[in-house]
Order: C-alpha cells, then sequence, then structure tokens
C-alpha cells in the first residue's frame, strides 16, 4: 500500500514537472515550482518517508521554503537600498547605517527563523532521516546552481545561434545588407 502510495505521488509529481516545464520556462515562478517538485521527488525517495511522516513532513518544509523566500525578498530590497545610497552624490552616512543595521537584522532572523522550522520538520524524522536530509540538501543546492549554469550557458549560445542564423540568411547581417550576394558569411570567419 506504501509503495502504491509512492509510486502515485512520483507519477503526480513528474506530470506537474513535464506540465510545468513544458508551459514556461523562463518564468521565475514556474522555475521555483519546478524546482520544489523535483526536489520532492527525490526527498520522497531518499528519506523513505512513511504516509504518516509525508503530509506533515512536506506541509512543514513548504513552511521553512516560504520563510525562507520571504526574508532573502527583504533582504534584497535592503541590498537595492544600499545600492541607491551609494549611488548618491553625497552619501548619508546615518541612512547607510540604517540600511546596514536593517540588513544585518534581516540575516539574523533569517539564520533563527529558519533554522527554527527547518528542526521542527526535521524533528519528526529518523536520525538516519535527517542524515540523508541533510546530505540531500547540500548536494542539491550544489546540483541546483549547476543546472541553472547549464541552462544559463544553453540560452546564451541558442541566442548566439539565432543571431548568426539571421546574419545568415541576410536578414539582419552586421554590415547593414539585408539580402543579396556577400551578407551571409558576414559575422562569421
Amino acid at each position: 500500500m506504501i509503495e502504491l502510495n509512492k509510486l502515485k505521488l512520483l507519477t503526480i509529481l513528474i506530470c506537474a514537472l513535464a506540465v510545468t516545464m513544458s508551459a514556461a520556462i523562463a518564468s521565475a515562478e514556474n522555475m521555483r515550482e519546478l524546482i520544489h517538485a523535483y526536489r520532492v521527488w527525490k526527498l520522497t525517495d531518499i528519506l523513505e518517508l512513511s504516509e504518516e511522516q509525508m503530509p506533515v513532513f512536506y506541509s512543514r518544509l513548504r513552511e521553512v521554503d516560504k520563510m525562507e523566500a520571504e526574508l532573502l525578498e527583504n533582504q534584497r530590497r535592503v541590498v537595492r537600498r544600499l545600492a541607491d545610497i551609494l549611488d548618491d552624490e553625497r552619501i548619508d552616512e546615518q541612512e547607510l547605517e540604517e540600511a546596514l543595521a536593517e540588513h544585518r537584522a534581516l540575516r539574523l532572523k533569517r539564520i533563527e527563523e529558519v533554522g527554527r522550522l527547518r528542526d521542527n520538520a526535521e524533528m519528526m524524522l529518523s536520525a538516519q532521516q535527517r542524515a540523508r536530509f541533510v546530505v540531500f540538501e547540500q548536494e542539491f543546492r550544489s546540483d541546483i546552481r549547476n543546472i541553472i549554469e547549464k541552462v544559463r550557458d544553453f540560452e546564451r549560445h541558442r541566442r548566439m545561434d539565432e543571431r548568426i542564423d539571421k546574419w545568415d540568411s541576410g536578414m539582419g547581417s552586421p554590415g547593414g545588407r539585408s539580402g543579396g550576394s556577400g551578407g551571409g558569411s558576414r559575422g562569421r570567419h
């Protein structure tokens, strides 16, 4: 029964993953959902959660992710404020100190709040499951960074190939020609 439910959950997650990928990969929200679905799928396999553990653990893990995302967004807002202050001709030291203090407070709050929520989620796991979770989280973050870098590289190459194809077809050659002889090979040597 447990294996059947895990199989159903994995099937649903794989379908959601496929739909999300095909719908709009470029969207940041869709990307977060895609990463979350992949993470849940991998965790389900690695942690070997019981039927009773699954809904509670994933609910708690979602709380952790939500809190972390909210606090990170607040930190980004403060960093943008710091950049704006530094861009001014006359830097207001008082305003700079206040923004730095706010950034530090948010960083500490993130460590404390996310840590508390994560501890709450892990509390229901066995020692072996907690150890697997810690190892998984470290490897997962590294894998996601690598995947994101590969996607960015792919997109850069794809855009470059599109520009070269345009140039080759004479629709936007660097020399300003469109069509005619000699315009197609410019840009590649």
